[in-house]
């Protein structure tokens, strides 16, 4: 988060950032804060804006799957 505090919004550096804290969140099961970083991601066409767009395709396949299966 250091990162984004020092560097301009939509720059290379702060939406790798977002890309890497994203992946971060995931890991610790903060599923709403990742998607936040991995939607920031691809809003500004950043670097990784297709591997973010993959990881939260991922992510809404579960919640279906999940949302079904409790059903």
């Amino acid at each position: 988060k250091e990162v984004l505090d020092r560097t301009d919004d939509g720059s290379f550096l702060a939406l790798e950032a977002h890309f890497y804290l994203g992946k971060v969140y995931l890991a610790q099961d903060r599923i709403g804060l990742a998607q936040k970083r991995f939607e920031t991601v691809i809003d500004q066409d950043g670097r990784r804006a297709d591997e973010a767009e993959e990881i939260l395709q991922t992510l809404r396949e579960a919640s279906v799957s999940e949302s079904t299966s409790t059903s």
